[in-house]
């Protein structure tokens, strides 16, 4: 065998061999970036709860669905366990973009060389970053591998392609929204390079109903659990956190409280006579050192006590919900 013949695999292996050695560091720290509160929002979903009823964030549901297979499978709370995934994740995504290279320009002389730099790209940026377990690396397996199936074969010919194309850059989205705008590209260089697309409607309608399966395939699960009403709580969240609405709903934490009165703003004081209604939510867990989670409660001291009245109390799992409304004085 040529030295030629060698060089794609000597690539390739260099690129895992520099995947394993960039991910030694990460072992140290048991938690990077939101990978606590990654693992929270998993043990909740293990113990029984739903996701969007039982624990509320913006963020799409995957996520937090692939933490809780891992504990699943695993371990509960084998953080080390998510991290090995993970290299698998992106050793998985380089030797897509190699495939995906050579789609692209199957006259490239070393399409192999998409592995590595794919590798130390990813582990380009802030020490707290490498290797995080977040919606970014989990959601490029689904997008390489949905841009690759579009533009593979002379771009994508094959209906069966198409819709699966479209569906694992749906898959991506559950993951991070920002994963449609492979989509974009993709209807980009069809106006672009109009002449090597024929049945451009066909591809759009394919591929649009590709992408819609995963988002209907979740929806249709909530609607069997009856928990279609947790998602519109959802959306309308999503609507508060994106927008300056009247009231402002934000999670910070495990405290989730929401603010009807004057005070809208999302830097006012959490504890305030004008803060409204707050709704806390106290979980039996410990995320760590690091970061103060809260701001500013306002009360600077035990001379500006703030008082509540109880209005509800709620046991949501292994959590308690208060829901407190505010006296106004001292």
């Amino acid at each position: 065998m040529s030295a030629r013949q060698h060089q794609p695999r000597t690539l390739v292996a260099f690129a895992l061999g520099a995947l394993v050695v960039c991910s030694i560091p990460v072992f140290g720290t048991r938690f990077l970036n939101d990978m606590a509160f990654y693992s929270l929002f998993a043990d909740k979903l293990l113990a029984g709860g739903v996701l969007y009823r039982d624990a509320m964030d913006t963020k799409p549901p995957l996520v937090f669905l692939h933490y809780a297979l891992v504990f699943k499978v695993f371990g509960l709370n084998n953080v080390a366990a998510v991290k090995v995934v993970t290299m698998v994740w992106l050793g998985a995504s380089a030797l897509i973009m190699v495939a995906l290279r050579r789609a692209l320009a199957p006259a490239a002389a070393v399409p192999a060389i998409a592995a590595p730099l794919f590798v130390l790209a990813s582990f380009a940026g802030w020490g707290q970053d490498f290797l995080s377990s977040n919606t970014e690396i989990l959601a490029n397996l689904f997008i390489v591998a949905g841009v690759w199936l579009l533009v593979a074969r002379d771009m994508g010919r094959r209906p069966l392609h198409l819709v699966a194309g479209g569906a694992c850059i749906g898959i991506a989205s559950l993951y991070r929204y920002q994963s449609g705008a492979a989509l974009l590209a993709y209807a980009a260089t069809m106006l672009l390079r109009h002449r090597q697309f024929d049945r451009k409607l066909v591809r759009v309608l394919l591929v649009g109903a590709g992408c819609v399966l995963p988002v209907a395939a979740f929806v249709a699960y909530y609607a069997r659990i009856g928990a279609l009403d947790d998602l519109r709580l959802f959306l309308a969240y999503q609507r508060h956190y994106t927008r300056d609405a009247d009231d402002v709903l934000t999670k910070v934490g495990e405290f989730t409280y929401e603010r009807t009165g004057p005070d809208k703003s999302l830097d006012a004081p959490l504890f305030s006579p004008n803060s409204g209604r707050a709704i806390l939510s106290i979980a039996p867990a410990v995320l760590g050192s690091g970061y103060a989670a809260i701001g500013d409660l306002g009360a600077e001291s035990i001379d500006h006590l703030r008082r509540f009245k109880l209005a509800d109390v709620t046991r949501l799992g292994d959590d308690v919900r208060l829901t407190l409304v505010p006296l106004g004085g001292k």
